[in-house]
């Protein structure tokens, strides 16, 4: 099979295309996996690059990639997918998506709804689970809550926006720059602060803003210790920041 494959840490330039890559062999119980998109995320670039690497064990040659959307090539007699079924998933920390096969446990896969383009399906596990993990796990979202995102046009922060919105029940604000305001509205944040001024300004002048806001979730998907320290005074008693 081809797999793009990386022999040490470094730069992109690392990762090269493989055609001649022994297939997968699944265990007893494993699916096999025709991969037809998969992605790159931030955790990704870090792991070649070897900034993870105190925290992740690699073994070279690998084929970096975490997200898969794909047809099911095989599956144990007992699992509940067969050959032929459309499904997408994540086999984070292991990698290997980077390929036209990969093996997968059935606890990482899903049925891909026929809605749902193959692009989309693959751009989605690692990003809305760390959305959900932060909003639902650790945020505590309910239903009446204000919540803050920032970064709500990127992956994380714009499923952030629609779990808080739509499956929690909470009016969500957002930062972005003026490009994605559009969309950051039409996946329904409540209003959109330009992330090039100071959150104090830009809470100032934004449409549909109380005075005197505070937020009982504040939800970070960019990062850094000056937004969290700007963020801090805009929280409600007893809320949260993560």
């Amino acid at each position: 099979m081809r797999a793009a494959f990386a022999h040490s840490y470094g730069a992109p330039s690392v990762i090269t295309l493989a055609t001649d890559v022994p297939m997968p062999i699944p265990g007893p119980e494993q699916l096999l996996i025709r991969v037809h998109s998969t992605t790159v995320n931030p955790a990704d670039c870090k792991q070649r690059s070897g900034n993870l690497k105190l925290v992740m064990k690699h073994s070279f040659p690998l084929a970096f990639g975490q997200d898969f959307a794909g047809i099911v090539e095989s599956a144990p007699p007992t699992s509940q997918f067969k050959r032929g079924d459309e499904v997408y998933g994540c086999t984070a920390p292991r990698n290997g998506c980077g390929a036209e096969y990969v093996a997968v446990y059935e606890r990482e896969v899903v049925r891909k709804p026929v809605t749902l383009a193959w692009d989309v399906a693959a751009a989605t596990p690692t990003a809305a689970c760390t959305a959900y993990r932060g909003v639902v796990t650790v945020g505590k979202a309910t239903e009446g809550m204000r919540v803050l995102v920032h970064g709500a046009s990127g992956g994380v922060g714009s499923a952030m926006v629609q779990i808080a919105r739509r499956g929690c029940g909470c009016t969500v604000w957002g930062t972005s720059g003026p490009t994605n305001r559009q969309y950051v509205e039409s996946i329904g944040v409540v209003a959109v602060l330009d992330h090039s001024q100071p959150l104090a300004s830009a809470l100032a002048t934004a449409a549909n803003t109380p005075a005197d806001i505070h937020f009982d979730l504040i939800l970070d998907a960019v990062g850094g210790d000056d937004l969290y320290a700007a963020s801090l005074p805009f929280l409600a008693k007893g809320g949260r920041c993560v």
